[in-house]
């Protein structure tokens, strides 16, 4: 009997494994395996988060990670973009009252001042933490790893006046909106964008929250789990261009905590004093993804709707940049996927979002906030002060 229990618990683990890079880099799957992962995972006993505002449902989640995708792809447009664009070209009025209130909704479901970052406050010598995609397993949190932990959260408890959150669209690309961006109290970005060079007119260069995904950009990307010194010097290089936090999910199964602890060893070993990585809270990410899930979208969050929930919890005025999910623009040109990216550049299917979030619906309901003076989505071309 326990070489059953044994033999499930290692199939589970693998299984669970594969939807993870799955669901981190947005990779498709044959059905066959997906079937036989959903039984496997619904058969195997999940203890749930009792703490999040909307209980865990650990079916839908896993029907929505295993199955076909169905849903809109994220260079399809839903909607007429022209009509869409010229509605956010209109002039906008922050509405304070319908900000403070959407802000305390999502904080009545989960702390995120508190709760976002894994801290010595939060977090204690021998706690098991809980990882939110292989969630029959845990971390148990050893002394050497709580010492690495920030005392306290970074976030402030009274609300920064004023955040930008960048996407990595590429509608940004000729906004001239750099210096729009930069004069935010606090400026969030996604997935080690660059943001030197002829990239700093449109983009800015403040970071203050800087995500890194541990499997497509720490492991894949920058190879840290090889621990080749070239490929640490890689790494070093390129964040340098930072500062403040680097985000890392370390916590969605047990691959990627231990790329992201290399990655704050390899920060402090090449004295990268400007930027220090922390760890995002699974209890956390559960609350917003449960939250987000209750008001209408899918349980796969993207990275974009996560940041901006987090904005939206701490900041007075929250100003999105970047965020387009279209392959053509309001005013009807061809766009290319990111700012960044070549005229000749080809989408990697199994780094492609469009199997694993459904942009364009997440993008509506950010359309929605925009509306009610809730936070702004940024089409326009900037003006530049000299």
């Amino acid at each position: 009997m326990r070489v059953k229990q044994w033999l499930l618990a290692a199939v589970l683990a693998t299984g669970v494994l594969l939807l993870y890079y799955m669901h981190a880099v947005g990779g498709p799957g044959h059905s066959g395996l997906q079937t036989m992962l959903a039984s496997l995972f619904l058969a195997a006993e999940a203890e749930p988060y009792s703490d999040t505002c909307i209980l865990f449902n650990k079916s839908r989640l896993l029907a929505e990670l295993v199955s076909p995708v169905t849903t809109q792809q994220p260079t399809t447009a839903p909607v007429d973009v022209r009509t869409l664009g010229q509605d956010l070209l209109l002039p906008w009025r922050h509405n304070r009252s319908a900000s403070r209130h959407l802000m305390d909704e999502i904080n009545n479901c989960t702390n995120t001042q508190a709760d976002a970052i894994l801290t010595r406050t939060n977090t204690r010598v021998g706690q098991k933490i809980r990882y939110y995609i292989q969630h029959e397993k845990t971390f148990q949190a050893s002394r050497g790893f709580y010492n690495t932990l920030p005392r306290d959260s970074p976030l402030p408890v009274t609300p920064y006046r004023r955040c930008s959150v960048v996407g990595n669209g590429a509608v940004l690309l000729g906004s001239g909106c750099g210096q729009e961006i930069d004069r935010a109290d606090f400026v969030f970005r996604s997935n080690l964008p660059p943001l030197t060079g002829n990239f700093t007119r449109d983009t800015g260069q403040k970071a203050n929250w800087t995500t890194a995904n541990p499997i497509s950009q720490l492991n894949w990307r920058f190879n840290l789990l090889s621990n080749k010194p070239a490929n640490k010097d890689k790494f070093a290089r390129h964040v340098r261009q930072y500062s403040g936090l680097l985000w890392v999910s370390a916590f969605g199964v047990k691959a990627a905590t231990t790329v992201s602890v290399r990655a704050q060893r390899v920060l402090r070993e090449k004295n990268v004093k400007s930027l220090g990585v922390v760890y995002g809270n699974p209890r956390h990410f559960a609350a917003v993804r449960d939250y987000w899930a209750y008001n209408g979208l899918s349980m796969r969050l993207s990275t974009g709707i996560y940041l901006t929930t987090i904005a939206l919890s701490t900041c007075d005025e929250v100003h999105l940049f970047g965020f387009w999910p279209f392959d053509v623009s309001h005013s009807g040109e061809k766009l290319l996927y990111h700012y960044y990216d070549k005229p000749d550049t080809k989408m990697n299917p199994i780094l492609d979002p469009a199997f694993l979030h459904n942009l364009p619906k997440e993008f509506l309901k950010l359309v929605n906030l925009h509306r009610n003076g809730v936070l702004k989505i940024h089409l326009e071309t900037c003006q530049q002060t000299s």
